[in-house]
């Protein structure tokens, strides 16, 4: 018979509850390890303050062999429509769980839930001095992302001859972890009768020296807009935060308020072109 290990997470998130929901970043990103016995190094858990006090997952950071971002959507998604350049874009079936950073940092790729089936193999774009530009996320408001409770629960079930080990793993993965959360951008964009939010994400060694230039893997010539991307102002309102996700790699994230309409909840964008955007349930 199986083990079960049980962890309980608790933050004051400005909203009373228990989320158990195995969909849950927290639970997809150990789900993981248990299910797998594939160990990381370190998970880093990141918010996005809406305000009042209350906090919506932005998803969690892992590092393993490849450095893995599970989104803390609000909604799970069963397909990915893409488009890459010139070519019409197309609809598969694809049950989105992760997006993954290999190694190298050269590319990245989207995994699905549960299995080793994964999409595309987009390239970051080298940013010097090891950084480089991993993606861009669209998403139309704070609505696409799942309100963070006060307290979360998972459970899983494990062969009794690893139980312990991979507990320890688990447990020695948040030692040092830092958890961020990130604020939303204000300014005079908030006055526009339509905007959106769009977060970058870049990857680099630890302690590698904040990116100011104008690559942030914005949506451009993405057919997911209702119009044409604009020029970006000068002014454009921005917010920049870091995370130390391990003694080997910093992250920096990005957000900033954009002029326009984004016409699916959200949006992940290559540096090179590539768009892919998972797709609801229907």
């Amino acid at each position: 018979m199986d083990d079960t290990i049980k962890i309980e997470w608790s933050m004051d998130a400005g909203r009373d509850g228990l989320d158990s929901d195995p969909t849950n970043p927290l639970s997809r990103s150990l789900a993981r390890l248990i299910n797998t016995g594939k160990p990381f190094s370190r998970l880093s858990l990141s918010f996005l303050n809406e305000g009042q006090g209350h906090l919506r997952w932005f998803g969690v950071f892992v590092e393993s062999k490849r450095t893995l971002f599970f989104p803390g959507f609000s909604k799970a998604f069963d397909g990915i429509e893409s488009h890459r350049g010139p070519e019409p874009h197309a609809r598969r079936s694809f049950e989105f769980d992760h997006l993954s950073l290999d190694k190298d940092r050269t590319t990245w790729h989207v995994t699905a839930r549960g299995s080793s089936d994964h999409l595309g193999s987009p390239r970051t774009l080298a940013l010097g001095n090891g950084r480089v530009l991993w993606f861009g996320l669209s998403f139309a408001s704070v609505d696409a992302f799942r309100p963070v409770q006060n307290k979360t629960v998972t459970e899983f079930s494990t062969p009794p001859s690893d139980a312990s080990r991979r507990r320890d793993i688990i447990t020695a993965s948040r030692e040092r972890a830092k958890f961020s959360i990130l604020s939303l951008p204000d300014g005079p964009l908030a006055t526009l009768p339509e905007t959106y939010f769009h977060a970058s994400v870049i990857a680099g060694p630890a302690g590698f020296e904040t990116c100011l230039g104008p690559e942030h893997a914005f949506p451009i010539g993405s057919p997911f807009l209702a119009s044409p991307f604009p020029s970006v102002p000068s002014d454009l309102p921005i917010r920049i935060h870091r995370i130390q996700l391990s003694p080997d790699t910093d992250l920096q994230i990005t957000l900033t308020r954009l002029s326009g309409k984004l016409t699916v909840p959200v949006a992940f964008t290559g540096p090179e072109a590539p768009t892919e955007t998972p797709v609801g349930n229907v």
